[in-house]
Formats: C-alpha cells, structure tokens, sequence
C-alpha cells in the first residue's frame, strides 16, 4: 500500500509543480486539493512516513498563485496539529498493524 500511495502523491507533486498561475489551472489544483484531502487520513493512519512528502506538495501549492488560501487552510488543518498529534497517529497505526498480524497469525490452521 505504501507504494501505491506514494506513486500518487509523486504524481499530485508533479502535476502541482507544473500547474500555473491561470485560471485555466483552477481546476487542475482544485483536483489535487481534494486528493491530498481525502488521502491524508489514510496517509497519516497507514502511512505516517510520507507525511513530509505530503507536506512539500502543500509547499508546492502554497507557491501557486492559483491555489486559494482556504485550500491551502483545508490541506494544513487535514494534517496532524503537530508532533504529537502525528506521534498519536504513527503509535496508532503500529497498534493497528499489530492487532491485524495478530488476528493474521491467529486465523491460520495450527500445523
């Protein structure tokens, strides 16, 4: 799963980075906002090591004139309020890895 998240966020950065400042563009940022939206739970759940990643995407946008400050509000907020709350979030998702090898190991026929 890492893998896959981290060719798509490799794809938002490129497509943010290559966006201009018209408003033709518009959309195109307004696409990638709502992908890093609805990807960054998933990312801070399962995958808190591309947390940075999916802040230089945010960097990227904020430099583009075409990307509005309440997007950019919505991306941060998205995000965990600080170490902490990223802490939270990694210790999290070990314990869920952890439950789900567990039950793994548990469901399989004894040898």
């Amino acid at each position: 799963m890492e893998a896959a998240i981290e060719a798509i966020l490799v794809l938002l950065e490129q497509i943010a980075g290559a966006a201009g400042a018209s408003s033709a563009v518009t959309g195109i940022i307004d696409s990638v906002v709502n992908a890093l939206i609805k990807l960054i739970p998933v990312i801070v759940e399962y995958v808190p090591q591309l947390v940075d990643k999916v802040k230089q995407i945010i960097a990227i946008l904020e430099a583009n004139d075409a990307a509005l400050p309440d997007q950019i509000a919505a991306l941060k907020a998205a995000l965990p309020a600080d170490d902490a709350g990223f802490d939270a979030a990694e210790n999290q998702a070990e314990a869920n890895d952890a439950a789900a090898d567990s039950a793994d190991a548990s469901a399989r026929p004894a040898s």
